[in-house]
């Protein structure tokens, strides 16, 4: 792993998969509370490991290393060479009476109770204690996106700012106003942001091509995604169904 030689990982124990039943999971990591070091070089750790497909959960950066599956890769978005297509660019102007913001502090018992109705009502998502740790982790340089109409939060995400690009954490969004794919747009925003501050990746998580709820990821414009032997590459076009 380009960087990280030297480093002590922890392989954990594996479990049943939720995103493909049937299979097992199982992940290697890193716990950062190990990482001795000042707040500039834990960027650049940080980015280190998004390179290699590790993605921060709370206080460690894992990745899948499962027994007896390779369907989920690392993926991130080339912000060189993305383009919004006509249909995004309709969804971003449908949202345009959303206001969009970008903050470091933010009222956590109104991001809570957004949180919870987001996981109330699709079923799924982190415990709402965990958002808070994510937010306030000292290990990264996490931000937040605010989404509100007439004032009210009505969807968010946490995201954390790299030396070469941005890798989201965690998304929530008011499941009610479903016509206007929240989720969807606060990426597109969120891309947005990312390519008008110059930064190389937009880092997504994990994909897979089988049929899950990460499966959207690979239909994104200049995806990329990391092969198993270490490098990053761009699937065949006619991947992306």
């Amino acid at each position: 792993m380009a960087g990280l030689e030297g480093l002590e990982f922890e392989l954990r124990e594996s479990y049943d998969c939720p995103i493909l039943p049937g299979n097992e999971r199982r992940f290697e990591t890193f716990n950062l509370a190990v990482a001795s070091m000042p707040a500039g070089e834990l960027k650049t750790l940080a980015t280190t490991f998004n390179q290699n497909g590790f993605h921060r959960r709370l206080n460690y950066f894992t990745r899948e290393k499962c027994p007896s599956c390779t369907a989920c890769h690392p993926s991130r978005i080339a912000l060189k060479h993305f383009t919004f297509s006509d249909n995004q660019r309709r969804l971003i102007e449908k949202n345009s009476d959303l206001d969009v913001s970008y903050v470091r502090y933010y009222h956590a018992a109104e991001h809570q109770r957004l949180h919870n109705l987001h996981i109330t009502t699709r079923g799924l998502g982190l415990p709402a204690s965990n958002v808070k740790l994510i937010i306030e982790n000292k290990y990264a340089d996490c931000r937040i996106m605010e989404v509100r109409l007439n004032r009210k939060l009505v969807g968010a995400c946490a995201f954390d700012v790299l030396d070469n690009g941005i890798t989201g954490q965690v998304f929530y969004y008011d499941t009610r106003l479903g016509k206007r794919s929240l989720g969807t747009f606060m990426i597109l925003k969120l891309i947005e942001q990312a390519k008008d501050h110059g930064y190389a990746h937009f880092y997504l998580g994990s994909t897979t091509y089988e049929k899950s709820p990460l499966r959207y990821k690979t239909q994104m414009r200049s995806v990329e995604l990391r092969h198993p032997a270490g490098f990053w590459y761009r699937p065949k076009r006619e991947m992306q169904t």
